[in-house]
């Protein structure tokens, strides 16, 4: 490949391997079909994308060409570790999620807005780094303008909308919304539900998120595209007006328990200084009551020590 060097594979698809390379312009991601065919063309597909948008959640296209026969496009090297072995080690905190969405939201408004639709929005598509969240992989991406001529359904069925199987001629950026959807429940519970309805993400999401958030990934993983936001700015927004909302999960429910506690607690000190009364004795803000620096007992006036001489016997 000339002007770049290759030094190791650092992923592989259903039909591309993707290496770390060194060229010109230093570290880059270069990506080559597994085998001649249907795969050629979806890596052309991927640069022709991602030479119409620029965004900073996405990888900049460096060199497309060829070699022995075979495709290659030279991308951006997105450092970072896929979101789906992120969450292999457990779900992300709602807050997490939600800014990682908002970020995700923002690259697919950009995606959107030059008339493009991702079609394959999933975990292994997401890559989290130091930076934040990354889109990767858009090699099933298609402008809307050709959407319409489209008879195949490509994409995950696990994250895809439902109109994406039935009517791919009929996807638009609200598909990949659904899918954004779905991909944030799994930040959020640890997997996909089986039912992945409005409903089933509701039962999914109960006692693990806010109720804002809730029914905005309702909203999301709607049934009929009509039911969902209108697009992904609206989405974005909405998104980071629940992550600085106080986040709903076990954590909020334990710190309210202690609140509830401390203010029992504070509650019966109260209603016990009020109800007990002052020691035989004593004053109240009288001297010998009053509470001496650095004590935890009241400080009391010492009186003289008077001296009695002891009868002497005879």
């Amino acid at each position: 490949m000339p002007g770049v060097t290759l030094t190791a594979e650092i992923g592989r698809g259903a039909g591309s391997v993707v290496y770390r390379g060194e060229g010109a312009q230093g570290p880059c991601a270069v990506k080559i079909p597994s085998h001649k065919g249907l795969w050629t063309r979806w890596v052309y597909r991927e640069a022709v994308a991602l030479a119409r948008v620029r965004h900073p959640r996405l990888p900049r296209v460096l060199e497309v060409g060829e070699v022995e026969g075979l495709p290659y496009l030279v991308l951006e090297l997105v450092e970072g570790e896929t979101l789906a072995a992120r969450l292999a080690r457990g779900p992300l905190r709602e807050t997490e999620a939600l800014v990682l969405g908002k970020e995700l939201a923002g690259a697919l408004g950009a995606v959107h807005g030059v008339g493009l639709v991702h079609r394959d929005v999933k975990p292994l598509n997401i890559v989290v780094g130091a930076t934040g969240a990354r889109l990767l992989d858009f090699g099933f991406a298609m402008g809307t303008e050709r959407v319409g001529r489209e008879t195949s359904a490509p994409g995950t069925p696990l994250y895809a909308a439902p109109e994406q199987r039935t009517a791919p001629s009929r996807v638009d950026g609200r598909a990949d919304l659904h899918a954004l959807g779905l991909v944030l429940v799994e930040a959020i519970t640890g997997e996909v539900p089986h039912d992945r309805s409005a409903e089933g993400v509701a039962r999914a999401l109960a006692g693990r998120a806010a109720p804002a958030t809730i029914a905005l990934l309702q909203s999301l993983v709607h049934e009929s595209p009509a039911e969902r936001p209108a697009d992904a700015q609206a989405v974005e927004k909405a998104l980071g007006a629940c992550a600085v909302s106080p986040p709903t999960g076990r954590s909020t429910r334990m710190r309210s328990a202690r609140t509830s506690r401390t203010r029992a607690k504070r509650s019966v000190s109260r209603a016990t200084k009020r109800t007990s009364p002052p020691s035989k004795g004593t004053r109240r803000g009288s001297r010998e009551t009053r509470t001496a620096p650095g004590s935890c007992s009241p400080a009391r006036r010492r009186s003289p020590v008077r001296s009695t001489p002891l009868p002497s016997r005879s």
